[in-house]
């Protein structure tokens, strides 16, 4: 009985934290190293994540620098620095490519409270689907629900009253 509400907790508990990744893509008025995990550079011919072929600084509040490891790959990581949908076009300096970020615009910002409502409300319909999938032993009967009260308490056989705790947690 224990294992359902830990395996429940655990799966709630990644997906908040797979929330909290994907706010960390959100731009704010400040550089943000986490703003570059999307983007993928044309590495001899293979896909590859940008953290894996460059180190990301932040030299400045407003600026990312850019460094690769191969030097000879710095066009390829410019390509797709300047192909990505992040609003700043890349400067070279020998091997370090630096991304001013603009100031954001009203719009802008519109923009991205909309995302982020959005992202919260992805993150809460994946906690809802966790509770579901832990309800479903107790709806079929393979538990005990003299049992499962010992453990959690439960209103009309769910895991709901234990874990409501972390629907809170993606808007945080």
């Amino acid at each position: 009985m224990a294992t359902i509400v830990d395996q429940a907790k655990a799966q709630m508990a990644k997906s908040v934290e797979s929330t909290k990744e994907n706010f960390s893509g959100i731009r704010t008025g400040r550089a943000n190293p986490a703003l570059l995990n999307g983007i993928t550079v044309d590495y001899y011919g293979a896909p590859t994540p940008l953290k894996a072929v460059a180190t990301i600084g932040v030299p400045e509040p407003r600026t990312l620098a850019v460094t690769p490891f191969d030097a000879s790959q710095a066009n390829a990581v410019e390509k797709a620095l300047r192909d990505s949908d992040l609003g700043a076009s890349p400067r070279r300096d020998g091997n370090v490519i630096r991304l001013t970020m603009p100031e954001l615009t009203e719009e802008r910002r519109k923009e991205y409270v909309k995302l982020a409502k959005s992202k919260a409300e992805d993150g809460k319909v994946a906690v809802h689907l966790n509770i579901r999938q832990s309800d479903k032993p107790i709806a079929d009967g393979k538990v005990s629900l003299v049992a499962y009260n010992d453990v959690v308490e439960v209103n009309d056989g769910s895991v709901w009253p234990a874990d409501t705790r972390f629907l809170a947690r993606p808007e945080t």
